[in-house]
């Protein structure tokens, strides 16, 4: 059988609603998926980590002290070289925006 396709989400949000929201709803619809692993990387403390919690593999809860948070790109790569994963799907404005494109 071929190896699961991982996904590794990066939501930076802190609350539930509008783009945190849907990519919510998209772990949750992924979860169902057979062949699909999701990885989510998103704030400590955000409302997305609890939510989306029981439909990951992995949530990585990390430190992101705003728009400028260089650190987090560090935080964030060594997360990428840990999950090797196939997709990286940059879902918020700082995280697709600033760090993402760093």
């Amino acid at each position: 059988m071929k190896d699961a396709m991982k996904i590794l989400h990066v939501e930076t949000g802190m609350n539930l609603y509008g783009g945190a929201l849907q990519v919510h709803y998209l772990l949750r619809g992924l979860a169902d998926r057979e062949g699909v692993e999701s990885v989510l990387v998103c704030p400590s403390g955000s409302a997305i980590a609890e939510a989306a919690r029981e439909n990951v593999q992995t949530l990585h809860a990390v430190p992101m002290r705003g728009d400028l948070d260089l650190l987090f790109i560090h935080r964030l790569l060594d997360i990428i070289r840990k999950e090797t994963p196939d997709i990286i799907h940059l879902h918020s404005r700082r995280g697709a925006d600033i760090l993402g494109g760093i």
